[in-house]
């Protein structure tokens, strides 16, 4: 009989557990993870923001950053252009000098005296209009021929100040910034030049003395870019530097320790001297890496946070109570409608309100079964009061036909109602079989032909006294209207053997065999006889029933007979669909 669990189950699938298997559905995303995307999307507009503001300012930043090269290579030139202005200024007071203009025997002492307090000159000298140095503020060891001086030829004469460098000088024997200052005769003749050299070293010194900001480097360059003087001790450490034409541009080079520097460079003599401004651009942009990684890592982690706090919300709040009901329903599905869900209480209002949902759905779902179950019941018991009526009206007609036949002397007239007793025999075996079972809607083949065949050998007497019939069969459990077909075909395949295979007191063997494969069984009637002509006899009555029965189980049938040997009467038929009968074949 169906139990309550098959008439509520809904037409799924079935794994071998016992659990409904879920039917072929499109990936779908879990709460937390709709949750999270929500938020993601929430948080893209806040994000594209602060990738905006985090470009802002750093655009912002390089600009201030390169105003900030700018001026403090501009303000680093203000020092040096001090002492190229009072150089100047000296050499334009000592051309006023008689004893200096004329190169008289007091011209070096004026000339050493005007080097008092100067300590960024390392020497002037009063230079002839052929290149001969004529006096000089330190001593000079025989004539000192400068006209091949490569600063010395580099003059403008039209300019009244003049700076060439570095050079070698050759009396101070130091590297040294050549300051020219020509002369001319009234006559406006060329008069030879005043020069001014201007220590290198002390320019050096005072670079290295100044006060710059961390990592900073102010450095002098020559007309190729050279640093002659830096404020740092390693000139071969600092970074190449290259003169651009626009003041305002910010340059980038590499240092030999890898470090990337941006610089600005000034002119200090256009053509001559510059100074360059340069720092690390780790050290120039700290603040902006900080302030960029701050607007760019503050969406992250606010998305973070906030994904971290709905994934617990969704799990505390939601997801936990979710899996609860999903078990409550798998129960449900199962057939355990008196299970109840836990913690409704504790769950949101809306998994609550679904929880008592559930809980009225199981409870007319249990109040359906008891009634299906009530009527289920009295269905049997109307479905075994038939087989009961059917089996004793059955053995009734098989008491009528015994009697009937009891009185034929003539075996041949006699031999018609024995075939038919048999065959009724067989129908009221089956109704038997279905009485004493639970569930009267199918039958256990096994058992059926292993009593068909005990009955068959009662029925057919002294006939089968030396016949043996065994039966072979598989765990196979047919509906009524399936069995009762089938066993009538055993019946006539069984009685046929009996009555062409074996001659009179012949011994011998018939089998039943019944083995289900896949969708379909197959029966097969064997005997050992002396065998029959089945040509012969295919006109016959018992045939004629064989054919019948094979069309009502839509099975085929197939007979390997012929006289002098063994013969084997089968029949394929198709097993009926468990779900369509409403059990398992």
């Amino acid at each position: 009989m169906p139990s309550s669990t098959n008439s509520t189950a809904s037409p799924t699938a079935v794994n071998s557990g016992g659990a409904a298997a879920p039917p072929n559905r499109p990936a779908r995303r879990s709460i937390s993870a709709l949750f999270l995307i929500a938020v993601g999307l929430a948080l893209v507009p806040v994000s594209l923001l602060s990738f905006t503001q985090a470009w802002l300012r750093l655009e912002r930043d390089r600009e201030v950053a390169r105003e900030r090269l700018v001026e403090s290579a501009r303000s680093a030139t203000s020092e040096e252009l001090n002492v190229f202005g009072v150089s100047e200024h000296v050499l334009q007071v000592l051309s006023l000098q008689d004893d200096v203009r004329a190169a008289a025997p007091g011209c070096g002492v004026v000339l050493k005296s005007a080097l008092i307090g100067l300590p960024f000159l390392a020497n002037i000298g009063r230079i002839s209009a052929d290149g001969m140095v004529t006096c000089s503020a330190l001593p000079i060891d025989g004539a000192v021929d400068v006209k091949s001086e490569a600063w010395w030829q580099a003059i403008d004469w039209s300019k009244p100040f003049s700076v060439s460098g570095p050079v070698l000088g050759l009396v101070t024997k130091r590297r040294v910034i050549a300051g020219v200052l020509p002369l001319f005769r009234p006559d406006g003749a060329r008069d030879g030049a005043l020069s001014a050299a201007i220590d290198l070293a002390w320019l050096d010194r005072t670079l290295k003395l100044r006060t710059l900001d961390e990592g900073a480097v102010v450095a002098l360059l020559d007309a190729n870019g050279k640093t002659i003087a830096a404020s740092v001790d390693a000139l071969g450490d600092l970074p190449a530097f290259a003169i651009g034409a626009d003041r305002d541009a910010i340059g980038k080079t590499e240092s030999t320790d890898g470090q990337t520097w941006s610089y600005a460079t000034a002119p200090l003599v256009p053509g001559v001297l510059h100074i360059a401004f340069a720092m690390p651009d780790r050290t120039l942009f700290a603040s902006t890496a900080w302030h960029v990684g701050a607007d760019l890592l503050l969406p992250v982690v606010a998305m973070v946070l906030a994904s971290f706090a709905i994934w617990l919300a969704a799990h505390r709040w939601v997801i936990r109570h979710v899996r609860g009901l999903q078990g409550l329903a798998e129960r449900y599905t199962q057939g355990d409608y008196e299970a109840r869900a836990n913690g409704l209480a504790r769950m949101p209002v809306e998994l609550a309100e679904l929880g008592d949902d559930l809980h009225a759905m199981a409870d007319h779902a249990l109040d359906r079964d008891r009634r299906l179950q009530d009527a289920l019941k009295q269905k049997a018991l109307l479905v075994r009061e038939v087989h009961h009526r059917v089996k004793n009206n059955l053995q009734i007609v098989v008491s009528l036909l015994s009697l009937q036949a009891g009185r034929l002397t003539d075996p041949e007239a006699r031999a018609p109602l024995e075939q038919a007793r048999t065959r009724i025999g067989a129908l009221a075996l089956v109704h038997r079989l279905l009485l004493d079972m639970e569930e009267q809607s199918f039958v256990d083949m096994r058992y059926l032909m292993s009593e068909l065949c005990i009955n068959l050998r009662q029925a057919l007497g002294s006939r089968a006294r030396n016949i043996e019939l065994t039966s072979e069969v598989d765990e196979v459990r047919l509906p009524t209207d399936t069995a009762i077909p089938l066993t009538l075909f055993t019946v006539e395949a069984v009685t046929n053997a009996f009555r062409h295979a074996f001659p009179a007191r012949a011994r011998g063997k018939v089998t039943v065999s019944l083995k289900a494969e896949g969708g379909s069984a197959r029966l097969d009637v064997t005997d050992d006889g002396a065998g029959f002509d089945a040509v012969n006899t295919a006109q016959g009555t018992g045939l004629r029933l064989l054919r019948a029965f094979s069309q009502q189980l839509a099975g085929t049938l197939s007979m390997d007979a012929a006289p002098g040997r063994a013969s084997t009467i089968s029949i394929t038929f198709p097993l009926p669909d468990p779900a369509a009968e409403g059990g398992t074949a």
